[in-house]
């Protein structure tokens, strides 16, 4: 079962070498789509977006921290029942029903081996 998980992001990483730092929304979204755990994804504000997944926040966040291991960032399940707010209809229909793209084909794939972090 597919849910909704909210992703919000440092969206300027500061580079001592690069004026104005780097701005990573972009990476990020190439690189969920590189990944199979991560069935779809949204855009909901210029430093967050909402991904649909199998796997729990404790995975996805493993597997972005994997790759991003300097970026801040947030990942947490978002259910319909405990939300609300002023969004687009879209981001709604995803919250309410996450659905896959249909990139990645339902072979079931182990879940990401991630060891779960208590917050500091």
């Amino acid at each position: 079962m597919l849910n909704a998980f909210l992703v919000i992001f440092e969206p300027i990483v500061i580079n001592p070498l690069i004026p104005g730092g780097i701005t990573v929304r972009k990476t990020l979204l190439d690189f969920l789509d590189t990944r199979s755990e991560i069935k779809n994804w949204i855009t909901v504000t210029s430093a967050s977006f909402l991904v649909a997944s199998d796997n729990n926040a404790t995975s996805i966040s493993a597997i972005l921290h994997q790759k991003f291991p300097t970026l801040l960032f947030l990942v947490t399940k978002v259910e319909s029942k405990n939300s609300n707010g002023w969004l687009n209809e879209n981001i709604w229909r995803f919250i309410n029903s996450p659905k896959s793209s249909g990139k990645w084909p339902e072979i079931p794939f182990p879940p990401f081996n991630a060891e779960p972090r208590l917050p500091p």
